[in-house]
């Protein structure tokens, strides 16, 4: 077996190949995302390392075909064969209820920043969509943040629903390879998994009321 290393254009030349079989494995692939398809090797070689991406062959005369009876375009060194790979991404789930943590509650607004080197970015702000049922109705107070690639991002309320007090907890959120990890600043928030995705609960509470005995004098 031999490695080859992709270029600064994620290319690779392979030349002087003599006749015969050849397989292609990914044994390091970049961080932060997976082989899209992985087709089935239905020959594995034995101890080989990394993911099976694709296979070859090379006739007596040189030309590179794809399988003993179909060529595939190895001319004027075009691509014989493209591997992609794919971020992986994670996504969450926010949940607005009221102060018994069971009344779902629309009108919450939320913005979710990214934080780079430790630096929360508030230039660019990431909005969530809002989740619909199996009849097309949108999930009362239920959004959802999706495609979010690996790194740390900072979640906040920024608007709350009409007659509640806005949160003022935030909610530092990091992504991992797809996996989601959230941690209140004030030790707030319930958390809930469903179908695989995490579901943050935000409570809001309604204003507190003073009261006053007036005496006349």
């Amino acid at each position: 077996s031999t490695i080859f290393k992709t270029n600064e254009e994620g290319k690779i030349k392979l030349i002087g190949l003599k006749p015969g079989h050849y397989k292609i494995y990914e044994t390091k692939i970049p961080e932060g995302y997976y082989v899209t398809e992985k087709p089935i090797d239905n020959e594995p070689i034995a101890n080989s390392k990394g993911e099976f991406v694709n296979e070859f062959f090379v006739d007596i005369d040189g030309d590179i075909k794809k399988n003993e009876h179909g060529v595939v375009d190895g001319v004027d060194e075009n691509l014989i064969t493209t591997i992609e790979n794919t971020p992986y991404t994670g996504k969450f789930r926010v949940q607005k209820v009221g102060e018994n943590g069971i009344d779902k509650l629309e009108g919450a607004s939320f913005a979710l920043y990214k934080v780079i080197n430790g630096e929360v970015d508030k230039t660019k702000i990431i909005e969530p969509v809002a989740l619909k049922d199996s009849v097309n109705n949108p999930i009362t107070g239920l959004v959802e943040f999706k495609d979010l690639e690996n790194g740390d991002y900072l979640l906040e309320e920024t608007k709350a629903p009409d007659d509640y007090v806005i949160s003022k907890a935030q909610w530092k959120v990091s992504v991992n390879n797809g996996k989601v990890n959230i941690h209140s600043t004030d030790g707030s928030g319930q958390y809930t998994i469903t179908d695989g995705t995490l579901t943050l609960n935000v409570v809001n509470e309604k204003p507190k009321t003073s009261e006053f005995m007036i005496k006349k004098v």
